[in-house]
């Protein structure tokens, strides 16, 4: 064979594995850096705050945070509470711990949720224990954003809270599947249920 038809026959090899090589680290770094892997369970996304755990009181799980949380979240509550269904009342619920944790590694929420549990229901609050967390526990709140998982109307949705002007709270809402990535600069915090033992 002639060196230029070896020639020809590499730079074909090479045109036509070059998309596939590029593919394939374009995805490994997508998957690096956002979270995506099924292995991120017991990765390190969420660290403990020291003295990370509070009691919460029995609920009787009728308070949402769109008809009840007014006087809580006094700066203000997403309209999208109501429009995305979020509303629906909880259940009864009886004195739960909760865990505390910090956000330290980049993480959109199935990430940083999926890192705590395989089955992420596990971890969610009602919204009736959500206000209660904020009306008894308001030095835990994050200087950044606060992170509470729920379920409404068999949809995940995640409440986030900030604080407006260092006294008044907002509450927000976002879909579980919003794919953000939060950074682990800013002293953002997660609050779920701690598991049973």
């Amino acid at each position: 064979m002639s060196p230029n038809r070896k020639y020809a026959l590499l730079v074909v090899a090479f045109r036509a594995w070059l998309p596939l090589a590029l593919i394939c680290l374009l995805g490994l770094g997508y998957l690096a850096n956002y979270g995506c892997s099924p292995t991120n369970l017991g990765v390190n996304y969420l660290q403990p705050i020291s003295g990370g755990e509070v009691e919460l009181p029995a609920r009787e799980g009728k308070q949402t945070i769109a008809n009840n949380g007014k006087t809580v979240f006094t700066a203000g509550i997403d309209e999208d509470f109501i429009r995305c269904g979020a509303n629906e009342s909880g259940v009864a619920t009886p004195e739960t711990r909760v865990r505390i944790l910090e956000l330290v590694k980049d993480a959109d929420f199935a990430t940083m949720f999926g890192s705590l549990a395989a089955n992420v229901e596990t971890l969610c609050l009602t919204q009736d224990q959500i206000i209660s967390f904020v009306e008894n526990h308001p030095d835990e709140l994050s200087q950044g954003a606060t992170f509470f998982l729920f379920k409404s109307k068999d949809q995940l949705f995640v409440a986030y809270v900030v604080q407006f002007d260092r006294v008044r709270l907002l509450a927000y809402i976002y879909r579980f599947e919003f794919d953000h990535v939060w950074r682990a600069g800013y002293p953002h915090r997660v609050v779920v249920l701690k598991p049973e033992a």
